[in-house]
């Protein structure tokens, strides 16, 4: 069984790059280490990555995708791809 103190909530964000964050905001650091029985060690600087994360959010140039295939009269043979292509805009 899973310890209460263990478990971690992600939401959705706006990108990827806020998960760690995330998880390091919760001590997902120090509960790995623990389980695992190594040394705790200081909270991980992620300074570079909130950057990161943040440079994803702002991002503003537009990207035309093209799509090829031999069944594109068909609504259904791409809706995986389609739906994949909506959801990282």
């Amino acid at each position: 069984q899973v310890p209460t103190a263990n478990v971690l909530a992600v939401h959705d964000v706006s990108n990827i790059y806020h998960v760690p964050i995330i998880l390091a905001e919760q001590g997902a650091h120090s509960i790995i280490a623990t389980t695992l029985k190594l040394p705790v060690a200081a909270a991980p600087r992620l300074d570079a990555w909130r950057s990161l994360a943040a440079s994803v959010d702002d991002a503003t140039l537009t990207t035309r995708i093209a799509l090829v295939g031999k069944y594109t009269g068909l609504s259904d043979s791409y809706l995986s791809v389609l739906k994949a292509l909506k959801h990282a805009a």
